[in-house]
């Protein structure tokens, strides 16, 4: 639901704002603009058919953001206002969240027992439920060992991409250099498609499997390797004896590099900043973390053309998480300091973000991606 002053009142009858606590909260410039994902944890004011289910997540998506004050020390007690043209999100004593507009999706269980529920249902026409025809599921033939390995190594890629939603991983996902290997992969496979003879096809197939791994190159051999050599213990004989060939030497007795790196870059911008306390939810525990995301511009003496890189640091179970709007305005010195007791800390833009923890775990890694712009 867009959130009005109507709505926003509603909220405040079905669940107890007062008491009510900030679970998470995300910052993302994107372009010139700044949004944020704000997440509540409040207790339902009315009965539900589990009582000991009360604590519900309210969930805010704010587009324009244009001030940003919150202490994760301070962010118990919520309050909403949206009768100034804008929403005004109050959190704690002293934080606040002001924004265009925003959007309000309860994840409740049993949100139709709620007020804002009940009225819904009272005003909703109700009519015949439309019967769902579902279609027969087509049995696929196996594939070819061939056409195997390209479907295998190219549903890979694919997810891979995919997992730069994740904001944590973005900065370690190759994204450029994925789909500069598999660039015309589409027209390539429905070429070797249509071939009739079967050993055509098989040959065209493992033609095309082996351009990815060529144009693929260095940058992505351990890449490669880790995905040939589980396609290697599913295809037996000869097939198998291929798949084999195509893993670099370098990359045959070698595991996949990774691992933290220690160091941060000289200057960055902040793209990213995710906050997410400790807490238990459908019974399961969640971890608190801290996270950003730094966009980082390419060195003084690089190519023209060369792209700027991601990279991200996360630290385990923070006691604390400060940010407000300033941080997101341009180049940013980032420093991390290691205190005694194991204790890190890092801060951004002066007192525009700052961030520590006991337990801290470093992921930085960066790619060849250029951030969002």
């Amino acid at each position: 639901m867009a959130l009005t002053t109507e709505v926003a009142a509603g909220i405040g009858v079905d669940y107890d704002l007062a008491t009510a606590e900030v679970r998470s909260l995300v910052l993302e410039r994107i372009g010139t603009r700044l949004t944020g994902i704000l997440a509540v944890a409040a207790r339902r004011r009315y009965a539900a058919e589990r009582p000991t289910d009360d604590l519900v997540e309210l969930r805010l998506w704010l587009d324009e953001v244009t001030d940003t004050h919150f202490d994760s020390r301070d962010s118990s007690a919520i309050t909403m206002d949206c009768g100034t043209g804008q929403v005004v999100i109050g959190m704690g004593k002293r934080g606040v969240l002001r924004a265009a507009r925003a959007t309000v999706h309860p994840d409740d269980l049993v949100w139709h027992l709620s007020a804002a529920g009940r009225a819904l249902d009272a005003r909703t026409p109700t009519g015949p439920r439309r019967s769902r025809r579902t279609s027969p599921l087509r049995r696929h033939e196996p594939l070819d060992d061939g056409p195997l390995a390209a479907a295998t190594l190219l549903h890979q890629a694919m997810l891979e991409i995919r997992m730069v939603r994740y904001a944590r991983l973005a900065g370690q996902i190759p994204v450029r250099r994925l789909c500069r290997a598999f660039t015309g992969a589409g027209e390539s496979i429905l070429a070797a498609s249509v071939l009739r003879r079967a050993s055509r096809r098989e040959e065209a197939f493992r033609r095309l499997v082996e351009d990815w791994v060529r144009k693929g190159g260095p940058d992505l051999g351990s890449w490669f390797a880790g995905r040939l050599r589980d396609l290697a213990g599913e295809v037996r004989g000869t097939t198998q004896e291929w798949v084999n060939s195509l893993i670099s030497p370098t990359e045959r007795d070698s595991e996949p590099a990774g691992g933290p790196v220690s160091d941060l870059p000289a200057e960055a911008e902040l793209r990213l900043a995710k906050y997410v306390a400790a807490h238990t939810r459908y019974e399961h525990l969640q971890v608190g973390s801290a996270l950003v995301q730094l966009a980082v511009p390419p060195r003084p003496q690089a190519e023209r053309d060369e792209v700027w890189d991601l990279c991200g640091l996360e630290l385990e179970s923070p006691h604390l998480f400060q940010v407000c709007d300033t941080a997101f305005h341009g180049a940013t010195n980032p420093q991390l300091i290691e205190a005694p007791e194991a204790v890190r800390f890092l801060s951004l833009s002066g007192d525009g973000l700052a961030m520590s923890a006991d337990e801290a775990e470093t992921r930085e890694k960066r790619a060849g991606q250029r951030p969002h712009e």
